[in-house]
């Protein structure tokens, strides 16, 4: 093979420039910290107004920089701004000193905002609990709401409890809020100043000049109560629908009287609820002078409750025990038309019906929830459920799998069943019936002679139509067999093409294999030809002279321009580098982003003017330490329509194809790191290639993309291709995605708001065909 091809001074300019340009885009690409530095803006000087400082903090603690996109880890000595947040955990704690005189010690399960409340920055306590140490005036926001508090040398307990009421209770020292003393007893809203509409209530610090000896009688608890599941407690309702918890809730919505009677002088009693005997978090509070505490809540389970008052030791713990069942009326039932489908487009639309059992639970049942995997235990990952209004509801499938579906019924109180029966469907991909093989490719015969056309079986056919046209293309005679062979009566004398097409079950047909055919008057005897090497067949055929070299598959190549297959179908094989950063991978990582090694294999094959392309692709190899954050693994399967523009500023060959583009993305994350577990996506957008001087091709896509939790995506690619024949060639390419998550199932174990990129240069081996 001669490699040394001679190139004019233009085609050497333009292969040049474009060199210059995909290097230029691949550098951007992977290494100009401008393209992810838009993910996040974690690095943004905060020029805001320092309120205090971190002196200590355990576990797990979080802050949040009000110029920053995400949370991050807390830090002691860490300076707090206005606009600032701070989060403490199960079982952690922060202490913040504040500029303004005054230590906040948060407490576990709470949120403190640094922030204006009426033009003061404040630390303002959205929900928890929080001990404030002050010796002077200061002043405090609970929930919005502005106090002022003057001290001497005095520790208050705030907390806001489940019903969004905040309590206080000063443990030492003395103080007064809202320019009034707080006594040791219930202040009423007249003593204090603070209007009766007021949701702050103040307790009596702990004393030890009571001499009377209190006593607290508890009433005895029902050993047993029953609750009815609901929806929420499997699942969280949200805009686009329903999301499935890890696991059922445990606290759960129910009104309960806890009762006790009090001797001696007892005014407050306070009180503690739990799903633990020890009564470690989780943890109720509640303070009442009534002899009654109405709870909203209990635990699926096990609960236990406790008094005490004044210098009073806790009593022994009472316990009760929530029993949950479901909703006592018969599951409703999937029906579908078939249990087993064919794709025959690109997306499938599939009816499925719900029916019940009987009349009880026709009335009883109003809305439903449907449950959809692709596995028959339904694990959390692969499984989708749905919100249904209506006994009837469609599912699209786009791809040859077995689906699993199983519905609950509901109530009007929201009250659900058991599961169904698991209905399952079998998605079949509907391959198209291959072309049959012609015994002869050509005929040459006399008037009286009859045509005996005889073909193989063929691949998905169920049965063949054969077709005998004139010179003219005018059908003269057409067949629809479930045989291999067929005979025409031809007595005009002429040319003739003979057509025979598989059709499979759907009535979708195959190309035509064709045959010329001559008629020829009696001059001489027809000479004996060479016939065309024929596939096998099943029974003796008459024979009848051939016609070689009447085949018309045959393609003409012309050296000239190597490139003049560019729009054909392929196969690719591609090898390369990426890299992936993300909005908590700034965050949390100062080393250098994963880099990792891949590989994938794309085919695209053309029918005219529709394409369908598929692509795999996935990691091999990792080539910096944080490659273990992420190990990614993509499918793609897109359809195409093209048109063709007769018109190229860059080859004589005037051809420049467009096409649009459609289709479904699957991407999964093998690591629990800082990146997107994975997510499923539709996308659509617009693809771009053309051929170069005689040896080149280039090209390039933009894609938007929608994903079943409303994530997005945008993605940017390129090619530039060389041919070393007409059917193979080298290349190299790159791709850009910038993805957002748009719900907790796709986004890292950080949560939402999320982002993520991902650049990737790569090389290929090009087939066409």
């Amino acid at each position: 093979m001669n490699w040394n091809i001679k190139k004019s001074k233009k085609e050497v300019l333009v292969l040049v420039a474009m060199f210059l340009i995909f290097s230029v885009s691949t550098y951007c690409v992977l290494f100009d910290a401008t393209v992810f530095g838009l993910i996040s803006s974690d690095n943004v000087k905060n020029n805001q107004a320092v309120i205090g400082q971190i002196q200590s903090l355990s576990n797990d603690t979080r802050h949040k920089d009000s110029k920053s996109f995400s949370w991050g880890e807390a830090e002691s000595g860490t300076k707090i701004r206005n606009g600032d947040r701070l989060f403490t955990g199960k079982q952690s704690t922060a202490h913040v000193k504040l500029n303004k005189g005054g230590e906040l010690e948060i407490g576990e399960n709470s949120m403190v905002n640094f922030t204006d409340v009426g033009g003061q920055p404040v630390a303002d306590l959205s929900f928890g609990k929080v001990q404030l140490a002050v010796d002077g005036n200061i002043k405090i926001a609970i929930n919005g709401k502005v106090q002022n508090i003057e001290g001497k040398k005095a520790k208050l307990d705030i907390f806001v409890d489940s019903k969004r009421k905040t309590h206080m209770r000063i443990v030492k020292g003395q103080a007064e809020v809202n320019s009034r003393s707080v006594e040791p007893r219930k202040v009423a809203a007249q003593d204090t100043g603070i209007s009766p509409s007021s949701e702050l209530e103040f307790l009596a610090p702990k004393t030890e000049t009571i001499k009377i000896e209190p006593k607290i009688n508890l009433t005895q608890s029902p050993p047993l109560l029953s609750y009815t599941d609901h929806l929420e407690d499997f699942y969280i309702l949200e805009d686009q629908g329903l999301l499935l918890r890890n696991e059922r809730r445990a606290e759960v919505p129910y009104k309960f009287k806890f009762k006790w009677a009090t001797q001696g002088l007892v005014k407050n009693v306070e009180g503690e609820t739990s799903n633990n005997a020890n009564f470690v978090s989780p943890v109720e509070h509640f303070v009442s002078e009534a002899g009654v505490f109405e709870t909203q809540k209990l635990f699926i389970g096990d609960n236990f409750w406790r008094l005490r008052a004044s210098n009073i030791d806790w009593s022994s713990p009472q316990k009760l025990t929530l029993v949950s069942a479901a909703l006592k009326v018969d599951p409703p039932r999937l029906v579908a038309s078939q249990s087993e489908y064919y794709l025959l487009t690109p997306k499938m639309n599939i009816n499925i019906g719900i029916q019940t059992k009987n009349p009880e639970s026709q009335k009883e049942l109003t809305d439903f929830v449907v449950e959809l995997s692709n596995t028959p235990s339904f694990p959390l990952p692969q499984t989708q459920a749905r919100l249904i209004t209506k006994r009837q509801f469609p599912i699209f499938l786009t791809q040859e799998q077995d689906v699993y579906l199983r519905v609950r019924g509901l109530n009007h109180a929201k009250e659900i069943t058991g599961y169904s029966e698991v209905l399952r469907l079998q998605i079949r991909e509907a391959k198209m019936p291959l072309p049959p093989v012609l015994a002869e490719n050509g005929y040459k015969l006399y008037p009286e002679q009859s045509l005996d056309v005889e073909w193989s079986k063929a691949e998905n056919a169920q049965s063949y139509e054969v077709e005998l046209r004139d010179a003219n293309q005018n059908l003269i005679e057409t067949q629809r067999l479930d045989k291999t062979t067929h005979e025409f009566k031809i007595s005009k004398i002429g040319k003739y093409n003979v057509q025979v097409r598989s059709i499979d079950r759907f009535g979708r047909k195959s190309p035509s294999s064709q045959a010329l055919v001559s008629i020829e008057p009696h001059l001489t005897a027809p000479p004996l030809i060479a016939r065309k090497e024929a596939a096998p067949v099943a029974s003796p055929v008459r024979k009848t002279s051939s016609v070689s070299s009447l085949s018309t598959t045959e393609k003409i190549e012309n050296p000239n321009n190597l490139n003049q297959n560019f729009a054909s179908s392929s196969v690719e094989l591609q090898g390369g580098g990426s890299t992936t950063t993300s909005s908590q991978s700034i965050a949390s990582s100062a080393g250098s982003p994963p880099e990792n090694a891949t590989i994938g294999l794309q085919v695209m094959h053309w029918l005219h003017h529709s394409g369908f392309e598929g692509l795999l692709e996935t990691k091999v190899a990792g080539m910096t330490p944080a490659s273990s954050e992420v190990s990614p693994v993509q499918a793609e399967a897109r359809y195409r329509y093209r048109w063709t523009i007769p018109w190229n500023l860059f080859s004589n060959i005037q051809s420049t194809q467009i096409s649009l583009i459609g289709g479904y993305e699957y991407y999964r994350n093998g690591t629990t790191g800082p990146f997107s577990p994975g997510y499923d996506m539709l996308k659509t957008g617009v693809g771009l290639n053309f051929p170069v001087a005689k040896r080149w091709d280039s090209g390039g896509e933009i894609l938007v993309g929608r994903g079943f939790d409303s994530s997005s995506e945008y993605q940017l690619s390129g090619n530039l291709n060389y041919f070393m024949r007409s059917d193979w060639s080298i290349g190299v390419g790159y791709r850009v995605h910038l993805f957002e998550a748009g719900s907790n199932s796709s986004a890292p174990s950080g949560g939402i708001p999320y982002r993520e990129g991902y650049g990737e240069a790569f090389s290929v081996l090009r087939k066409t065909y």
